[in-house]
């Protein structure tokens, strides 16, 4: 974690990040559904961040629809020079809610069921 490597995830991938340890004690954001950040007791729920794209050091994570701002950070961090208007005018302004996915109960139960067949 202290090399010059640069960790980039984005949408579910950052739980693969968690799992390896990555993400531990850095601040991330991720688009998969809560709950499973309640399933695996790896995920350290209390850094997640309710925001398109978050970088802490070097690592870069992001929700799977602002792919765009999420390509921009990895550019940046590669010193890429993409200009002020990276394949879109302006970040859309997003509450914590609407960047907070949850299953229904029935499709988290699905996915316990599922996920019996794995442990």
């Amino acid at each position: 974690m202290d090399s010059d490597v640069i960790f980039a995830a984005i949408s579910s991938a950052p739980i693969l990040l968690s799992k390896a340890g990555i993400l531990n004690g850095r601040k991330f954001t991720s688009g998969y559904f809560m709950q499973m950040a309640d399933v695996f007791a790896f995920v350290e729920k209390h850094n997640f961040e309710h925001k398109a794209v978050v970088e802490d050091g070097n690592v870069i994570t992001g929700i799977g629809m602002f792919f765009r701002e999420f390509a921009e950070a990895v550019l940046r961090r590669f010193a890429y020079d993409i200009g002020d208007h990276f394949m879109r005018y302006k970040l859309e302004d997003f509450t914590e809610e609407e960047l907070t996915f949850y299953w229904s109960d029935e499709e988290y139960q699905e996915f316990l069921e599922e996920l019996k067949g794995y442990t």
